[in-house]
């Protein structure tokens, strides 16, 4: 439930529906680079401006799409980490068309007790939007943060022992018995 909260907050402050960042969570889930390999697979001049490197993970850069300043960044949803110095930190940008200024939601997956995305962290964001994603605009207008989520794991539900197993007591197979047993 409370995950389920951050997710939908995480949509809101996106501008996007829940089903859509659930979609591309799944896709990220399954395609994006994990963190710890994420700076070392980095392409070549995919950010780093100005000292704040942020490396787009998701769409994957293809045909120079996500060099820094490059003006063929994709409408829609991008996944950005955080650099060497904070590179499980997060960043996921819905990228409108042209002319309409960006949204990023940082995503820190410590608690908020520990957030890691300091401020230091927010204003090097800024100055690579403004860098990276000014041919579209004003760059991304909104930024927020929010702790506890992490890409890979936001689509991760834990469930007890006891309720997996009552679960499994009322599952009914999807071909009759007859069937069933016809293939014994």
């Amino acid at each position: 439930s409370e995950k389920i909260g951050l997710l939908e907050e995480v949509a809101s402050r996106a501008k996007v529906s829940i089903t859509t960042l659930l979609l591309f969570l799944e896709v990220v889930e399954k395609e994006a680079p994990r963190p710890g390999k994420v700076v070392a697979d980095a392409p070549a001049g995919a950010a780093d401006i100005k000292g704040a490197s942020f490396v787009l993970l998701h769409p994957r850069p293809s045909d120079g799409a996500g060099d820094a300043g490059c003006a063929r960044w994709p409408n829609g949803l991008l996944l950005f980490a955080g650099g060497p110095s904070q590179n499980e930190v997060f960043v996921l940008v819905h990228h409108m068309e042209h002319g309409k200024p960006s949204v990023a939601v940082v995503l820190d997956p410590s608690p908020a007790s520990e957030n890691k995305a300091r401020q230091t962290f927010a204003d090097d964001w800024r100055s690579f939007s403004r860098s990276a994603l000014s041919s579209f605009g004003e760059g991304v207008a909104d930024l927020s943060v929010v702790c506890g989520l992490c890409p890979w794991t936001a689509l991760c539900v834990r469930v007890a022992w006891r309720h997996f197993l009552e679960a499994i007591k009322r599952l009914q197979p999807s071909v009759s018995l007859e069937d069933l047993q016809r293939y014994e």
